[in-house]
């Protein structure tokens, strides 16, 4: 057993007093969550732009209502398709980026004819998607390819 500690000092005393008296105060908060599936995207079908005109700064331009532009020569085109696997019901916003070789620019399109557009899932979300390609250089013919990219979010 332990004696009593006596202190005789009068501010050490009141000082001791004044800290039996600290009240403390504490709150349980709460965090909102909606846990969600993960977005899953698959290429279904991929852009078909056709027959290019090899002309400096011509441009041809896929829709979803059409094929334009002066570098667009008479051939087959499709639209990309990709499908969207998620929470039903729930908003996504999907964004899309081009890119650049030495021989072209390339910018995906969106059925609103821009790069990023809002969506509403459901079982089978198809997007199709279009793009415009510009010449920049005139020095190769032939087939090529170039990369997009595709972001999606839920909202």
């Amino acid at each position: 057993m332990t004696a009593p500690i006596i202190v005789s000092n009068p501010f050490i005393q009141l000082l001791a007093s004044m800290l039996s008296f600290i009240v403390l105060a504490s709150v349980i908060g709460q965090a909102q969550f909606n846990l969600v599936l993960p977005v899953s995207i698959t290429q279904i079908r991929e852009i078909e732009l056709g027959d290019i005109y090899n002309a400096k700064n011509n441009t041809c331009t896929l829709t979803i209502n059409s094929r334009t532009g002066n570098a667009c020569a008479i051939s087959d085109s499709a639209l990309g398709e990709i499908q969207l696997l998620g929470n039903e019901e729930q908003s996504v916003l999907v964004k899309v980026s081009g890119s650049n070789s030495s021989l072209v620019e390339f910018t995906p399109l969106l059925p609103n004819g821009t790069q990023q557009q809002l969506f509403s899932l459901s079982t089978n979300a198809a997007i199709y998607i279009g793009g415009e390609i510009t010449v920049i250089s005139d020095e190769n013919v032939g087939k090529g390819n170039i990369s997009y990219t595709i972001e999606v979010n839920y909202q």
